[in-house]
């Protein structure tokens, strides 16, 4: 036949479904936001997402008025350095599903933040030095027991701590010089204190920078990047 005259029609598959799932998944939320100034150097806010989750068909789960609250604060040490912290309650529903092909309970936790910031030349160039925590219940891991399963890729519940601390610096340098790096250190661990989600580096490096030429190169700029991650 002729490749021109063909208008993309194929015939349909004989479709052949390994698992099959019917499930119907209602959220509703409403939230708020307050936010204070008590003084110049010192401003918080809080608030809270209010949410009503169902899930139904082959699993039932269902979750009514749940308070997700969160809460920060910056506090200015001079007109370069501010300190902050911030907390977030976590509630977030999920689709992976156990090797009885059960949809897993909603991650529950708590997330913890807290570091410094920096500002010069007027905004155009920041840095920042947190330490976090985030402590989750529910969280779904792959499921290497090697039992039997009613699904490919099942996932089981776990609950985990993830701990680490990031830098970040990124804006102008000099005029036409621009920079963004990065350095991420992030350790997860289980109830007994075995390390999770051990495919993911450890420690991870970026940096990426860019020129813009000035003279009879003006319209030109160059750059480049690098990233580097340990096992």
């Amino acid at each position: 036949s002729n490749f021109y005259d063909w208008k993309g029609d194929v015939p349909e598959p004989d479709w052949e479904f390994y698992e099959r799932n019917d499930l119907t998944t209602r959220q509703a939320a409403a939230y708020f936001t307050a936010r204070f100034k008590p003084s110049d150097d010192l401003a918080l806010i809080v608030g809270s997402r209010l949410v009503d989750f169902t899930r139904s068909g082959e699993d039932d789960q269902k979750e009514s008025g749940r308070l997700v609250p969160y809460a920060g604060v910056v506090y200015d040490l001079n007109p370069t350095y501010a300190l902050y912290a911030s907390y977030t309650n976590i509630f977030s529903p999920q689709s992976d599903r156990d090797r009885a092909n059960k949809t897993l309970e909603p991650v529950e936790g708590n997330n913890y933040e807290a570091g410094i910031k920096g500002e010069w030349y007027d905004g155009l160039l920041n840095a920042s030095l947190a330490y976090y925590e985030l402590h989750e219940e529910n969280r779904a891991e792959s499921d290497s027991s090697g039992q039997p399963s009613l699904i490919i890729n099942p996932y089981i519940a776990v609950t985990a701590k993830s701990k680490g601390y990031e830098a970040e610096i990124s804006g102008e340098l000099t005029p036409g010089w621009q920079v963004q790096a990065g350095y991420t250190h992030n350790i997860t661990r289980n109830e007994d204190e075995n390390k999770l989600s051990t495919w993911q580096p450890e420690d991870q490096l970026t940096l990426f920078t860019s020129y813009k030429l000035t003279g009879a190169l003006q319209n030109m700029t160059v750059g480049g990047g690098a990233r580097w991650q340990a096992d």
